[in-house]
C-alpha cells in the first residue's frame, strides 16, 4: 500500500512540475527567413601578374623548308612573356522570383611581354639574325547568364 501511495505522490509531483515548466515557456512566432534581393549594379578593380603558357615562337610558312634546309637556324625563338595585369569590371543583376539575370564586362591592361633573338649556328658567311617579340596590351570579356538560387 505504501508503494501505491508513494507512486501516486510521485505521479502528482511530476505532473505539477510539468505544468509549471510549461507555463514558463514564452510563445513566440517563428523567425522569418531573410528575404534576399540580388538586383544591383556593382564595380571593382583588380591587379595581378601573368605569364604565357607558350614559351616559344615557332617559324612556319611556305618558305620554312628552304629557310631551315641549311640546319644553321633554329626553328623557334625562346620567349617567356610575363608581366603585370590591372583592370576593372562592372556588372548588373536583376532578380525575378528565384532567377537572377546578370551581365558583366571587364577591361584589362597588360604588361605581359618578352623578346627573343637568334642567329645562325654555326656562324659562317654573311651574318644575320632575327628577333621575335610577343606582347599583350589590352584584353577584356563580356558575359551574362541566368542563375537560379
Amino acid at each position: 500500500m505504501k508503494t501505491l501511495v508513494f507512486g501516486g505522490v510521485v505521479l502528482v509531483a511530476v505532473a505539477a512540475a510539468t505544468h509549471v515548466r510549461a507555463a514558463d515557456v514564452l510563445l513566440t512566432a517563428p523567425a522569418m527567413a531573410p528575404v534576399y534581393n540580388w538586383s544591383t549594379c556593382y564595380g571593382g578593380g583588380n591587379v595581378g601578374y601573368g605569364s604565357s603558357l607558350d614559351e616559344t615562337i615557332t617559324f612556319t610558312g611556305s618558305d620554312e623548308a628552304a629557310f631551315f634546309s641549311t640546319n644553321q637556324f633554329p626553328r623557334y625563338i625562346a620567349v617567356k612573356p610575363k608581366g603585370a595585369i590591372a583592370g576593372a569590371q562592372i556588372g548588373c543583376n536583376v532578380q525575378s522570383a528565384l532567377w537572377v539575370y546578370g551581365v558583366e564586362a571587364d577591361l584589362q591592361w597588360s604588361d605581359i611581354k618578352a623578346t627573343g633573338t637568334v642567329s645562325p649556328v654555326p656562324r659562317t658567311g654573311t651574318q644575320f639574325g632575327t628577333t621575335a617579340s610577343e606582347s599583350r596590351k589590352w584584353f577584356g570579356t563580356v558575359g551574362g547568364a541566368p542563375a537560379c538560387w
